[in-house]
C-alpha cells in the first residue's frame, strides 16, 4: 500500500475546499485504479492536507497527476500555491 500526501498552504477558505473535494475530487479518486482511501485534514486556518492510499506506487503517482490538474483547473482561487506532494510506502497501518 502506498500513500500520496499533499500539503496545501495559503488556503483562502478551508470549508469551500472541503466542499470542492466532496464534489470534484472524491468522485475522481473512487474511479482511480488501486484506490483504497482518502482523507482531507484541516491543518490550521489556512492549510489542508490530503492523504490518499493506493495499492501501488504508480497508482498513487498517477492519481497525483490527475488531482493536481483538477485542483489547478477548479480550485486555484482557493488554493493558489502548488502543494508539497510526497508518495511513499505505508509501512504501518491500523484500521478499525
Amino acid at each position: 500500500m502506498f500513500a500520496s500526501i499533499r500539503i496545501y498552504d495559503s488556503v483562502s477558505d478551508v470549508s469551500k475546499v472541503a466542499q470542492g473535494v466532496e464534489k470534484l475530487v472524491i468522485p475522481i479518486l473512487k474511479e482511480q485504479e488501486g484506490f483504497i482511501s482518502y482523507n482531507l485534514v484541516a491543518a490550521g486556518i489556512d492549510s489542508v492536507i490530503s492523504i490518499s492510499t493506493f495499492e501501488t506506487f504508480e497508482q498513487a503517482e498517477d492519481a497525483n497527476t490527475v488531482i493536481r490538474q483538477v485542483v489547478k483547473d477548479t480550485m486555484s482561487s482557493l488554493m493558489p500555491n502548488p502543494p508539497k506532494a510526497i508518495v511513499g510506502e505505508v509501512i504501518s497501518y491500523l484500521g478499525k
